[in-house]
């Protein structure tokens, strides 16, 4: 079980940059579309460790709740989600925590039973294509749209990601 605001006492875990959360199941993984960075680009969910963190799933988690909701970090302290990683990918200084699309339906539902709002959906979802389709997008979100990739996405074709670098340009 995790509460966002615990700290963990290991020193491991202190030694990290950042973390994020993928979310797939199996076949598809789920990506948003960041239009503000420097070049635009499709990503997880995730980012640089806070100064006061000590955990980098506290990380991943916080990251992932400001990124696919808006939220604030007062709000994230408050939340309590009931989930386990499937597994953790340590890329040098950098922790992924991969999960489950029922596990985010999970965290979807929590968020509702805590009685959560976000500035990205005029309602909540409950499930991952209610995620997707009916996201709000605000101009000042770091994660614009989102979208399901394939979990193997070696093979997108460079013509392809030409077209929509010119039709989203």
């Amino acid at each position: 079980m995790f509460r966002s605001c615990l700290r963990r006492k290991d020193k491991s875990q202190q030694v990290y940059a950042g973390a994020g959360c993928l979310f797939t199941n199996g076949v598809h993984t789920l990506a948003g579309y960041q239009l503000r960075k420097s070049e635009p680009t499709i990503s997880g969910f995730g980012g640089k460790r806070e100064p006061e963190e000590t955990d980098p799933f506290q990380t991943a988690v916080r990251e992932m709740l400001e990124e696919l909701f808006g939220l604030n970090k007062e709000v994230i302290c408050a939340i309590n989600l009931p989930v386990k990683p499937k597994r953790i990918i340590k890329n040098g200084s950098y922790h992924v925590y991969v999960f489950s699309f029922a596990d985010l339906e999970l965290i979807l539902y929590r968020l509702q039973e805590a009685g959560v709002t976000s500035p990205y959906y005029l309602y909540l979802p409950n499930t991952v294509a209610d995620l997707i389709f009916h996201r709000c997008v605000d101009s000042d979100a770091e994660i614009g749209t989102l979208c399901l990739l394939p979990a193997d996405s070696t093979n997108i074709s460079k013509e392809f990601l030409e077209d929509m670098k010119r039709v989203l340009v």
